[in-house]
């Protein structure tokens, strides 16, 4: 019976509790207003009422205005669509209603700090007080707007939870809410917490920023986002009377770095520090404790447009570290360079003047790729609102070799320019290129510029003089030693001017540029004085021949492995040979346009002298394969031979290399004679004809056919060959008769 007494009256409550909402209640309209102005000492404008059981007993009321103080201004104190209402419990016994909670939903509230007199939250909660009992006050997802007289601040609070309760001689505080600005799409900064006590005009609060992007804050204190990741959070204590607060506490900064980056480091701070803010003044004075580098940041005009000042005191910051934080903030610096030593100066920012300040690096160090490092005594840095200037700061190797480095860095279009320069720096070869990374030894004088643009790649351009350095060239048997040369670099762009080197026992002369857009990247114009043919031979082996194995070489099982700088190589260039020799015969001012296709090299335009006669043609080096092949074709006029001239059209084929390239070797063409004397007896006035060559052990073996032939004054026609012995016999017949001619073995 007792249950269903209890049930019957739980049911009953909810009933009268879900149906109080719709009961009628504006004849209390007046009572309710007049309640609310005597807690609040304010003149309040009501709608509708509402009778509320759940949060009561008590109502609800519509569109509720609280007007504020007229020191605060024609703008209300406090404007909701709802109000709630909780009646005091002792106020039912008298005929005077009095509310012990009012509860603002989702309202926008103004809290202003007068020209003169205290804020107007506080002249409420006085002038509530000499009105009677102060109730509770909640919002509940308020906003809360700043003014200063009549000037309302570009800050407010978003999503605000706010209780304060009165107690006996103080009232206790609890706030939550996101800082937020007028003049941004709707973003908040992250989450600010406090609970605290205001006696007297003495306040004592625990305030707390959760962790929050970096970025937002960022936005929050100049109007627009940092475009930086990271995270911010902070602890801080206020006490002491409001126009002058003392504030102590510790802030912590961790994973900055620019948002389209990845850091390298995940690096935090944590930084105490201790202060006041003066609430009259409007500004915050802060600086940190039980720090090496001292940090002090003052704020003023607080609420209107805040101005910053943040000086820095530096004294044991390494350099690493900086240039860490450099990079994460996206400062562009030269791949694989690092910097070390001791940071110490000054630096600060303001809101008006940007940053400004002087650093220097001492007993600093800079290594270039993976070279020796370079030694810094001093290197003094000047910060002037966007840009960044390195004075000339002196380097010096491990081996007494000396630079000279300065830049500039402008954080507006991040941009970097720096300057290396100085003599015998063979390191500074690893600030170019890839392929001058390649030179070894040597005694190096440069002058280099480095550019860099954002996250763009950065841009060597400037020369080097080298003497007596060395590299080497794939598929080139022997290193190319360079007694001197000059290298200019721009970018991925490498050119080798005057230069004097030595492959072997090959001298060389000449230039090289290397342009990785060009058709063909690697480009050469070359001299050489002096070769002989087996040198020349011996030096290319690694390109001409691949070792697969005597059975693979000798059946040509299968084709050659054509390695990767093979399959990649594309260079054009000029051949010039003062003297080239090969066995007995020596021709002179040999020279050829080159252009090597990967495996397929071409011989344009080759040309030269032999003995009074000269030569031109054509021809294609086949190195694809185990063995190279050659095919040439061109002519050769006024060879001298027995005494006479003779000129040849053709053709010549051959594989291999040494005594194989003779022994493959096959030609055919035409030939005209002039003037040879085959014994004293006779003489050829002119021949022609056709002829086919091969070189076996016993010498070269010759084929004609077609030949017709001016003896005298006779007309002859026949063909020959190379008989065993090595001469050459000729059948000749004319309309009178045949003759039998015997050639000596070609000298």
């Amino acid at each position: 019976m007792i249950k269903r007494f209890i049930l019957a009256g739980v049911v009953l409550f909810i009933a009268l509790g879900v149906g109080a909402p719709f009961v009628e209640a504006d004849r209390y309209g007046q009572q309710i207003r007049d309640a609310l102005q005597r807690n609040l000492n304010r003149k309040v404008e009501i709608g509708e009422v509402h009778f509320n059981l759940f949060t009561g007993p008590g109502f609800t009321v519509d569109e509720v205005v609280i007007y504020d103080h007229a020191s605060a201004g024609i703008e209300p104190f406090a404007h909701m669509l709802q109000l709630e209402a909780r009646v005091s419990l002792s106020s039912l016994w008298t005929r005077r209603l009095d509310f012990s909670m009012l509860r603002f939903v989702s309202p926008s509230v103004n809290v202003v700090k007068p020209e003169s007199g205290p804020w107007n939250v506080l002249k409420l909660v006085q002038d509530a007080r000499t009105g009677g009992s102060v109730p509770e006050i909640q919002v509940t997802d308020g906003r809360i707007y700043l003014k200063t007289g009549n000037t309302k601040s570009a800050f407010y609070i978003a999503n605000a939870n706010v209780t304060v309760t009165p107690r006996r001689d103080s009232l206790y505080i609890q706030f939550e809410g996101e800082p937020a600005r007028t003049d941004r799409s709707a973003r908040t900064a992250g989450l600010f917490r406090a609970q605290g006590t205001l006696s007297g005009g003495n306040l004592d609060l625990d305030l707390e920023l959760e962790k929050s992007p970096v970025d937002e804050l960022g936005g929050l204190i100049r109007g627009q986002r940092l475009e930086y990741h990271g995270s911010v959070a902070s602890r801080a204590k206020l006490k002491g009377p409001l126009s002058k607060l003392l504030v102590s506490g510790s802030f912590n900064l961790s994973d900055v770095h620019r948002w389209d980056l990845m850091s390298e480091h995940n690096r935090s701070w944590t930084v105490n520090y201790r202060g006041a803010v003066d609430t009259v003044e409007q500004t915050i004075d802060l600086a940190t404790v039980n720090s090496s580098n001292k940090l002090r940041v003052v704020v003023s005009e607080l609420m209107r447009e805040p101005r910053w000042a943040v000086d820095m005191s530096v004294t044991e910051l390494s350099a690493a570290t900086l240039a860490g934080i450099a990079r994460d903030m996206g400062a562009p610096m030269p791949a694989g360079v690092t910097i070390d030593g001791k940071v110490v100066g000054m630096v600060g920012f303001s809101s008006q003047a940007g940053l400004q300040g002087q650093l220097s690096i001492r007993e600093g160090s800079v290594q270039l790729q993976d070279g020796p490092s370079l030694k810094v005594a001093e290197a003094s840095v000047l910060i002037a609102g966007e840009t960044i200037q390195l004075n000339p700061a002196a380097l010096v190797g491990e081996e007494g070799q000396g630079a000279r480095l300065e830049g500039e860095y402008n954080a507006s279009t991040r941009a970097l320019d720096a300057t290396i320069s100085g003599n015998g720096l063979r390191l500074l070869s690893r600030a170019a290129p890839a392929l001058v990374s390649r030179f070894q030894g040597g005694k190096w004088t440069a002058a280099l510029h480095y550019h860099q643009d954002d996250s763009a790649p950065g841009v060597w351009t400037g020369s080097f003089e080298v003497r007596d350095t060395t590299t080497r060239v794939p598929g080139v048997g022997e290193p190319v030693r360079i007694g001197s040369a000059r290298l200019e670099v721009d970018g991925a762009l490498l050119r080798v001017r005057q230069m004097r080197a030595a492959i072997g026992a090959v001298e060389v002369y000449g230039s090289y540029a290397y342009d990785p857009d060009a058709t063909r990247p690697h480009q050469f114009d070359f001299t050489v004085p002096k070769a002989a043919m087996e040198d020349i031979e011996g030096l290319l082996a690694p390109a001409l021949r691949r070792d697969e194995g005597f059975f693979a070489r000798s059946l040509r099982l299968r084709r050659a492995s054509v390695p990767n700088w093979l399959q990649h190589r594309k260079a054009e260039g000029l051949i010039r040979i003062g003297a080239l020799t090969s066995g007995d015969i020596t021709m002179h001012g040999v020279r050829s346009r080159v252009v090597w296709e990967g495996g397929t090299v071409q011989l344009m335009a080759l040309q030269g002298r032999l003995d009074e006669g000269f030569f031109k043609g054509a021809g294609t080096l086949d190195i694809t394969k185990s063995e190279p092949q050659y095919k040439f074709r061109g002519s050769v006029q006024n060879m001298l031979w027995k005494n006479g001239k003779v000129d040849l059209v053709g053709s010549v084929e051959t594989l291999g290399s040494g005594l194989d390239l003779l022994l493959n070797l096959r030609g055919e063409g035409t030939f005209q004679a002039r003037g040879i004397v085959l014994s004293p007896e006779q003489t050829v006035r002119t021949a022609r004809g056709v002829f086919g060559l091969s070189i076996t052990r016993s010498g070269p073996q010759f084929k004609l056919s077609e030949v017709q032939a001016s003896l005298g004054s006779e007309r002859f026609t026949g063909d020959g060959s190379t008989l065993a012995n090595g001469s050459l016999q000729m059948e000749l017949a004319s309309a009178n008769r045949t003759v039998r001619v015997n050639v000596e073995a070609a000298r």
